[in-house]
């Protein structure tokens, strides 16, 4: 499987607010000039497969794309970090975390 992308800001309201209901959303937030961003993101493609099956996983490239990275933010009511990894389930961020933090293997636990 392959990372899935944001083409709007109101998409974002629409995963949250609707589609998290249904399935667990999983957003990446990613820089891709930061080198602890960069373990981090290995970490998770190799994991990519797995997490697919169970939930939308979404990377947002924090530098390329601020205004979803801020709004992903602002919206679950969230300090802004990068790398970060969010889970979302039924309207509610209930994970976080962010760095050399982010494990995978934990991650799945969640979905």
């Amino acid at each position: 499987m392959s990372w899935l992308f944001l083409n709007q800001i109101d998409q974002i309201d629409s995963l949250i607010d609707i589609d998290s209901f249904d399935q667990t959303i999983v957003f990446f937030k990613h820089s891709t000039i930061c080198p602890i961003s960069d373990i981090s993101f290995k970490k998770m493609e190799a994991a990519l497969d797995d997490f697919s099956r169970k939930a939308k996983v979404y990377l947002v490239k924090v530098i390329e794309e601020r205004p979803f990275s801020n709004y992903i933010a602002e919206k679950l009511d969230v300090t802004h970090q990068s790398p970060q990894i969010l889970v979302v389930k039924e309207g509610k961020c209930i994970f976080s975390e962010s760095h050399l933090q982010i494990q995978p293997q934990e991650i799945f636990s969640l979905l």
